[in-house]
């Protein structure tokens, strides 16, 4: 919360704006008004903050909120002081262009040199065999800079007349393509630092060692680092004997029990593998062996038909007691109550930053009622059990998964959710598929019937109004979980190949099946070794943790 106001009070919210027109100006590019229109918004983004703050020091006790309140203070100094460093250390780059730019090299360099390795033969630079400068024993890149600079390649103070430029990295050269046009931009401006070679000098700029692609890294951090072995062996140790509602408990609060990830990635892992060994099996099989989006879509569509024809408008007494229904909607709490959990990873860079994963996050952000405390889903369905006479413990309590009222099973699902939830880009294609699944399943017959009933026992139907809207295979999340999968598989294809899409093709499907019951683990076993068998090699998933 505190950091949340330092950064948007501070200005900070404004510096990617400004950030894309400097870019925008330096490299005589297109404006993207659209981007800078999104995120332009500072004025609006203080009153959120402040209003959040606010109000969530409101809902504290007496005795509560001024130790809350302190801790806003303390985290809106945290960010304060960590962006008076930053722009301290801004400035002295700044100040020092030349040391700056020498250190852009020595990264450059550090990149690239062990895949030149064995380019160069005999060549020279300033007398030195290059490949040998490049070798892990002998790179020095300080040195190798300076070779460059006293060698026949560059002309000091005109990278126009140079070698480099006009020989080696122009089209046809031996080194045409192996820079990215930014790297060009930062070796011409390096070339220009030169005004002579010999008025070529040391800077204080760091030497960095380059054992690998990228800079190396200490190893160095504060608190406790457990090797993954060990991480792996205590939360097999911590986890492995407790029950589905202590599971469901911890990864509600995983803040407070890190060590659970590697038994929710074994517990993910377990149900997938049994979803992806049934793929071919009656109840809803893979509709096709190879991807092809146009059958995903016949698929959806097909599926959405027959759930709308099945809907039979209710005449008479419902086929259920009010009490029963009510039982029947008290065992799905521990799952609405987290509704969209399995996409609560989206928010991370590298998924947010995707078109699919902006996709996903908009459902999320939708079904969590688009920062509108009495919109978000879950707490619609509270206002539906209230309705119902049932006061439910709060969800992240002990309490809740002590209520006697709730099934063993009823936390089965949700358990599953909040696994994969905590490893989006790992089970990225599961998600795609499971999101799919959940989005598709009520729309048409089965919402209206549920309505139907709601309707009968004098209940309101908010909940399911809202997701029969939200959820159309039109414009809604149906519809935008299906273009998801689509962007997502386009991207595989561009990155990796068209040979990749039918094992991922495969994944997707396994998250698709991933809320149906799954078969046993005997039958499990016994599937996998008839397929070996059979000289058929079983679709594995990736594995992040040994457990």
């Amino acid at each position: 919360m505190g950091v949340n106001l330092g950064w948007h009070f501070s200005g900070l919210n404004a510096v990617g704006p400004i950030l894309v027109r400097k870019g925008q100006h330096c490299h005589s590019s297109t404006k993207d008004d659209t981007c800078i229109q999104y995120w332009d918004r500072s004025k609006l983004g203080c009153e959120l903050a402040l209003d959040a703050a606010i109000k969530t020091l409101a809902e504290r006790s007496n005795r509560d909120r001024d130790t809350f309140f302190f801790r806003i203070c303390v985290g809106a100094l945290i960010i304060t002081n960590i962006w008076k460093e930053w722009a301290s250390s801004a400035d002295c780059r700044t100040s020092n262009c030349v040391d700056a730019i020498k250190t852009d090299m020595i990264r450059i360099l550090c990149q690239k040199a062990p895949h030149a390795i064995g380019y160069h033969g005999n060549r020279l630079i300033d007398g030195a065999k290059i490949d040998s400068l490049l070798s892990s024993e002998n790179f020095r890149p300080a040195e190798i800079l300076e070779r460059l600079a006293n060698s026949e390649f560059i002309v000091p103070g005109k990278p126009e007349d140079s070698l480099f430029y006009t020989n080696l990295v122009r089209w046809g050269g031996p080194m045409h393509l192996v820079f990215s046009p930014t790297e060009l931009e930062t070796i011409s401006a390096w070339i220009l630092t030169l005004s002579s070679a010999s008025e070529t000098h040391e800077t204080d700029a760091p030497e960095i060692s380059c054992t690998d692609n990228n800079p190396s890294f200490d190893g160095s951090t504060d608190g406790m680092m457990h090797l993954k072995s060990e991480f792996v062996r205590r939360s097999k140790e911590n986890f492995s004997k407790c029950s589905i509602r202590e599971i469901y408990h911890y990864l509600l609060n995983i803040e407070q029990y890190p060590e659970i990830l590697p038994y929710a990635e074994q517990f993910a892992y377990n149900r997938l593998s049994r979803s992806m060994a049934a793929l071919n099996s009656h109840i809803r099989p893979i509709p096709s062996q190879h991807y092809c989006p146009e059958i995903l879509e016949y698929w959806v569509s097909t599926q959405h038909r027959e759930q709308v024809n099945a809907y039979r408008s209710l005449k008479g007494e419902p086929s259920i007691t009010k009490e029963a229904f009510i039982n029947s909607s008290v065992q799905l709490a521990p799952l609405i109550l987290i509704d969209g959990a399995w996409l609560q990873g989206m928010l991370i860079q590298n998924c947010i930053h995707s078109e699919y994963g902006r996709i996903l996050f908009q459902i999320l952000y939708e079904e969590t009622g688009e920062g509108d405390v009495t919109r978000h889903h879950a707490n619609v369905y509270r206002e539906l059990l209230h309705e119902m006479g049932i006061k439910l413990p709060a969800i992240e309590t002990r309490e809740f998964i002590q209520w006697t009222r709730l099934l063993d099973s009823s936390f089965e699902i949700p358990v599953f959710w909040l696994s994969v939830s905590c490893f989006p880009r790992h089970f990225m294609p599961e998600i795609l598929g499971l999101n799919l699944a959940v989005e598709l399943a009520g729309v048409g017959g089965p919402y209206m019937q549920a309505r139907d009933t709601l309707r009968h026992f004098k209940l309101p139907t908010l909940f399911v109004d809202i997701h029969l809207a939200a959820d159309n295979i039109s414009q809604g999340h149906t519809a935008k979980s299906l273009l998801a999968i689509k962007l997502y598989m386009d991207q595989i294809a561009a990155r990796e190949g068209p040979h990749n899409l039918d094992s991922t093709w495969r994944r997707i499907w396994s998250g698709v099946r991933s809320t149906l019951p799954q078969p046993s683990l005997p039958w499990l076993i016994s599937n996998t070794i008839s397929a070996r068998l059979r000289g058929k090699k079983a679709d594995e998933l990736p594995r992040i943790f040994s457990f």
